[in-house]
């Protein structure tokens, strides 16, 4: 079950390219000096894989249109306006991110605090289509995915995942079936950390 979230929540393509290329273009902390590795190549690269994730219908059965558009919106913009240091350094240093945050993910906390506030500039809220119960769905799991992505808690989301597959693996066929790098879904399930596909 394929979710075309442009069609399902009526998202004028206008609106969907401005947000685009507003997000392409403000990726990077500052735009005179872009990040060399968590730029708009890679927000655009782990969409990508999510993407590849959804084409699979037991994957995408398992989410709501909702929940599919979040976790594409999650991917492309998880590491939105990163400025090339990590949460240790930041917290350590008493950086302004950090004690925005309270030390507690402050990345990632900073990265869902900036994608709102670009879908709140005029002509750039792509989830505007959503109903107000969607809308609610959709923001908890943009927040929930970009959290997760702090590397302090990756090795805790692996195992998750583990279990999870261990319970219901036999209801998932493999990922990118009849390719050469048929992985199994355990080991690729981390979209931003494997780049494997």
């Amino acid at each position: 079950a394929y979710h075309d979230a442009p069609a399902t929540f009526q998202i004028p393509p206008i609106k969907l390219a401005a947000f685009l290329a507003e997000a392409e273009r403000t990726y990077s902390f500052d735009p005179e000096d872009p990040n060399i590795y968590h730029n708009a190549l890679h927000g655009a690269d782990v969409a990508l894989t999510v993407c590849q994730f959804l084409e699979n219908d037991r994957v995408a059965d398992l989410l709501t249109s909702a929940q599919a558009f979040a976790l594409l919106m999650a991917a492309l913009m998880h590491d939105y306006r990163h400025p090339g240091l990590n949460n240790a350094y930041l917290v350590k240093t008493g950086h302004r991110l950090a004690l925005d945050h309270n030390d507690q993910s402050p990345l990632e906390n900073m990265h869902c605090v900036v994608i709102y506030d670009t879908l709140a500039r005029e002509g750039h809220n792509v989830f505007e289509g959503l109903d107000r119960a969607e809308w609610a769905q959709a923001r908890k799991a943009v927040i929930a995915c970009i959290l997760g992505t702090d590397m302090m808690h990756h090795f805790q989301q692996i195992q998750k995942l583990n279990v999870f597959f261990e319970l219901n693996g036999h209801q998932f066929q493999r990922l990118g079936a009849g390719g050469a790098d048929d992985d199994y879904a355990p080991e690729c399930l981390e979209a931003d950390a494997s780049n494997k596909l």
